[in-house]
């Protein structure tokens, strides 16, 4: 009953943000899942065209590059970075 009595004095213009937030939350929701699943189709394609070896290099080889980099000795640490700066 202190539901039904908390909805009968919220103010209109309160009910209506909350019906236009929600209206948006499912538009967004549907432009955002149309364009990953849109995505996803265009990367199996290519996959099937290319090859997953292929594909797989091509995509993950500069994370792989950068991991590689990070973790080289050469490369200094952000707390000797820092501690050069002071």
């Amino acid at each position: 009953m202190i539901a039904i009595s908390a909805i009968s004095h919220v103010p209109r213009n309160t009910l209506w943000l909350s019906r236009a937030a929600r209206s948006a939350a499912r538009r967004t929701s549907e432009v955002l899942g149309d364009s990953l699943l849109r995505h996803y189709a265009e990367a199996l394609e290519e996959i099937a065209q290319t090859g997953f070896v292929d594909y797989w290099m091509r995509e993950f080889r500069p994370y792989l590059r950068a991991a590689a980099e990070l973790f080289a000795p050469a490369t200094p640490t952000l707390t000797e970075r820092l501690l050069k700066r002071l």
